[in-house]
């Protein structure tokens, strides 16, 4: 058994203790923000190091095809959110705004720039949900701009993975 095929479950460890301790009110903004970026590296590893790869090299799909798949299943694991109390359109949006932000990611990837750049990346995005934190209700203005953006990502994702694949 690859290595790989532990991560979703060291992930769903990690999250367990996270929400143990983010409900015993740990003030530390600072381990929070080092946490964030913890998760990003091990959910890099894992959907883009990892799965984007077993994808390519198993089915034979091509980038595009992987990319999708692969950012479906990073979009889903983040509906996890509403076991941690967030409300359903929070962690609606913020799947959507992660399949978007996954394709960018796996082009990315998939260009020289590489793995450590996606968690560069991805741990910076995590760093910006610090400022929402507080903000678990989304007007319709929020969903709309994170929706927005999410497609503006996953479309330049895409057109960026087609003109690798020529």
């Amino acid at each position: 058994m690859k290595i790989g095929l532990l991560l979703p479950l060291a992930n769903i460890l990690v999250w367990s203790v996270w929400t143990d301790l983010r409900s015993q009110a740990c003030a530390c903004d600072l381990w929070v923000a080092g946490w964030l970026i913890v998760v990003a590296v091990a959910e890099e590893i894992f959907f883009r190091g990892f799965l984007l790869l077993e994808f390519q090299e198993y089915t034979g799909w091509s980038r595009i095809k992987s990319s999708v798949s692969v950012s479906f299943l990073f979009a889903i694991l983040h509906l996890c959110n509403l076991w941690s109390g967030t409300g359903l359109s929070y962690v609606l949006v913020q799947s959507f705004f992660a399949f978007g932000a996954s394709v960018i990611l796996c082009w990315i990837y998939c260009t020289q720039w590489g793995l450590i750049s996606c968690m560069v990346i991805h741990g910076l995005v995590n760093l910006t949900s610090l400022l929402l934190e507080g903000k678990m209700t989304l007007t319709l203005t929020d969903v709309l701009i994170y929706v927005v953006t999410a497609l503006i990502c996953a479309y330049c994702g895409l057109k960026r993975l087609r003109n690798l694949e020529v």
